[in-house]
């Protein structure tokens, strides 16, 4: 949401889009057409959307529909066969910074990869590597961008990441319960 335009969805019915409302009225002012293969993940106050195709993230402006940039494949070098690349991927941004986070199913484990491209340009900054839990998968990690670092919050716990590097800064003690996350300025509260 920006303070003239709601960004809005559409990945069920006909046609796939993602749609700029006027906030006064609700009238539709934009449309982002996606295709079936694509995958809305975040849309910036500014309107930029960010949407995976395959295992690129593409960076698209929803007001004129420019592919800004395309990265190169997020998946980390070539996986056994048997690994799973899962597609649900999660998109947080910072002030240059765009950070996504997935999970790695490698039975009888999975994980989550977590990393950082440039907002301009799409190029790959940093990649972390979560630990392994046992399955049965949680779902891609969660993330908030917020002074200079990326926290990841999953079933094994929070980690917070340097923005810069992705040089792991602290963790939340392992095995830790997490239902529900809340990222405020100053501190975590979890409930």
């Amino acid at each position: 949401m920006s303070e003239t335009q709601v960004y809005i969805c559409n990945t069920h019915g006909r046609p796939r889009a993602i749609m700029a409302l006027r906030v006064t009225d609700g009238r539709r002012e934009q449309v982002l057409p996606l295709a079936d293969e694509e995958t809305p993940a975040r849309v910036t106050s500014d309107g930029i959307a960010y949407v995976l195709r395959g295992a690129r993230l593409r960076a698209v402006r929803v007001a004129d529909a420019t592919e800004l940039w395309q990265s190169a494949p997020l998946r980390v070098g070539p996986g056994p066969e048997r690994e799973t690349f899962a597609h649900a991927v999660r998109v947080a941004t910072g002030e240059q910074t765009v950070f996504y986070g997935y999970e790695v199913l490698i039975p009888p484990v999975h994980y989550p990869v977590v990393g950082a491209l440039d907002a301009s340009s799409g190029a790959r900054l940093w990649d972390w590597r979560g630990p392994e839990r046992p399955i049965p998968m949680s779902g891609a990690p969660s993330l908030q961008a917020a002074q200079g670092k990326v926290y990841v919050i999953t079933a094994a716990g929070i980690f917070a990441l340097n923005g810069a590097d992705g040089r792991l800064v602290w963790q939340a003690p392992g095995d830790v319960a997490i239902s529900r996350t809340v990222l405020s300025t100053g501190s975590f509260k979890s409930t």
